[in-house]
């Protein structure tokens, strides 16, 4: 519904910030859930993982089932989705709780929207990896703040999406 500029600096950038970020190396595999005509998709799940020199798993649907039946079978080690779909897929988790006996995860992503701190609570003891809560816009080519990995920082406050990752963030007033 809007059209935002971007040039290809801009989302190397945003991609770069992603990777530093999550220390994705190139034996990571992003699973990619959210649609690719979205700045979260396309650079968050698409571009970050490339520039790591990483693989990705095109989903042809954000199904929850379709997505554990990916995680079991290919293997990814992170996704990156909006609290909805994280909340669908641990929902769908839970009904087939076999579906994640041999998973290679090793973080979920979440962005776009708020993460409820219960929802972050409960994704993080059922899949047992650590949630990081991103902020993001299309205007700043998605990634502005994120929480870090375990050891990389501050502890996250529940609701927080965390400190500057990449580019520059004042409070101003």
């Amino acid at each position: 519904p809007k059209v935002v500029p971007l040039s290809h600096v801009y989302l190397f950038n945003s991609a770069s910030n992603i990777d530093t970020t999550l220390r994705l190396m190139p034996g990571d595999r992003s699973l990619v859930a959210m649609p690719l005509f979205h700045i979260h998709g396309i650079v968050a799940s698409l571009l970050a993982p490339l520039l790591a020199g990483g693989s990705v798993i095109c989903s042809r649907s954000s199904d929850p089932k379709q997505l554990l039946a990916l995680i079991h079978n290919f293997h990814p080690t992170w996704l990156t989705a909006v609290p909805t779909l994280l909340q669908a897929l641990l929902h769908a988790s839970q009904q087939q709780p076999d579906s994640l006996t041999s998973h290679r995860l090793r973080l979920l992503r979440s962005s776009s929207s708020a993460l409820p701190p219960v929802l972050k609570r409960q994704l993080e003891e059922h899949f047992g990896v650590p949630v990081l809560e991103a902020y993001g816009m299309t205007e700043a080519a998605h990634q502005i703040c994120s929480n870090r990995l375990p050891g990389d920082g501050p502890t996250p406050l529940p609701g927080s999406v965390g400190p500057a990752a990449g580019p520059e963030v004042v409070v101003l007033g």
